[in-house]
């Protein structure tokens, strides 16, 4: 995995890792991978991109998951504590 530069010195993102469609994130408690499928290609790139930023990234997927709540389509595959 790739360290996550951080450069708002405020998230809980430590590294990710880019696949082709798809992203793992490690967060302080655990790694979660979001994909094409479960969370939607423009989603995915969108996340690939503030990844490299450093910046963004923590804070997309904290409001991915919230508006994605109540229509299931956001599926994390792994979170492990």
């Amino acid at each position: 995995m790739r360290p996550y530069r951080n450069l708002s010195d405020h998230s809980s993102v430590l590294a990710f890792e880019i696949g082709s469609d798809s992203i793992k994130v490690m967060f302080s408690d655990g790694i979660s991978t979001y994909s094409y499928d479960s969370t939607g290609q423009g989603n995915i790139e969108k996340m690939k991109t503030l990844a490299l930023n450093g910046k963004g990234l923590n804070t997309f997927i904290d409001e991915l998951a919230h508006g994605l709540e109540n229509s299931n389509r956001l599926e994390i595959i792994t979170r492990k504590n």
